[in-house]
């Protein structure tokens, strides 16, 4: 039987120790209903785990050694792109979808 996040309604895919230790809810939901000392999701708080920290100290850190984290983001979503749509053409989409979907993510 699956279980749904009380928070957000999708599924949890993880073991069903966690839906049970994070109030049946993914991890990441938890962490922003209880645990995130801010009233704003996109404002890091203090804790470690925190998803919003994460990625503030990583874009600090390409900053830091000259790098541009938006450029890094872009390209790796072109790629990230790129593949899915190669999946898919191996996978018998029509070449109608294919012409489409390359000229949307050009």
């Amino acid at each position: 039987m699956a279980n749904f996040c009380k928070s957000c309604g999708s599924e949890l895919k993880g073991p069903l120790e966690a839906y049970d230790a994070f109030e049946g809810m993914h991890w990441l939901c938890f962490h922003y209903a209880f645990e995130h000392y801010s009233d704003d999701p996109d404002v890091p708080c203090q804790s470690r785990h925190c998803p919003t920290w994460h990625i503030e100290i990583l874009k600090e850190a390409l900053i830091a050694r000259g790098e541009d984290p938006d450029k890094i983001i872009n390209d790796a979503i072109e790629l990230s792109w790129s593949k899915s749509l190669e999946a898919k053409q191996s996978n018998g989409v029509s070449s109608f979808l294919q012409k489409g979907l390359s000229k949307v993510f050009k």
